[in-house]
């Protein structure tokens, strides 16, 4: 009994030095009008900017899924990049989504993940617009099977 008090503490110091996980979707799209650009997206934490994934959308493909653990109670972000540049002294610049999603703490009963859907360039700020025909450009998404939870975030200040 007197070692009861010990291994309890230990275990309770093993488990709350563990992050918990969710399973995650996320879904990159790109509007028509940038079908001929390849789009790279990366997944960061807000405060301490770690990279959690790269999302590639190749050119000509329309969408791209990327399905993993993410880490419950985080704050993220996406920053994007696409190739070819449009101008030249655009090589290297990056646009930042309008907002931040919070990761849940735990998935709702009977849902397979949470899902965050991102269509570029309509959730990013300061995209440059690409030379073409820009009518009717719009992101098109695969369908969603399951329940899933919805992001939900704050939007960026």
């Amino acid at each position: 009994m007197k070692y009861t008090h010990a291994i309890m503490s230990l275990v309770l110091l093993l488990f709350a030095g563990q992050a918990f996980a969710v399973n995650c979707k996320i879904i990159v799209a790109k509007n028509t009008c940038w079908n001929n650009y390849e789009i790279k997206v990366r997944m960061l934490d807000a405060l301490t900017l770690k990279e959690y994934a790269v999302i590639d959308v190749p050119k000509g493909q329309h969408y791209t899924v990327k399905e993993m653990q993410c880490e419950s109670g985080k704050q993220v972000f996406f920053r994007a990049s696409f190739k070819p540049v449009i101008w030249q002294n655009q090589k290297g610049d990056f646009y930042q989504t309008k907002r931040f999603w919070d990761v849940p703490q735990a998935l709702v009963k009977d849902a397979k993940h949470w899902e965050v859907k991102l269509c570029f360039p309509r959730d990013f700020d300061n995209v440059p617009i690409p030379p073409g025909d820009l009518h009717d450009c719009q992101c098109k998404f695969p369908l969603t099977e399951g329940k899933v939870i919805k992001s939900h975030g704050s939007h960026a200040e």
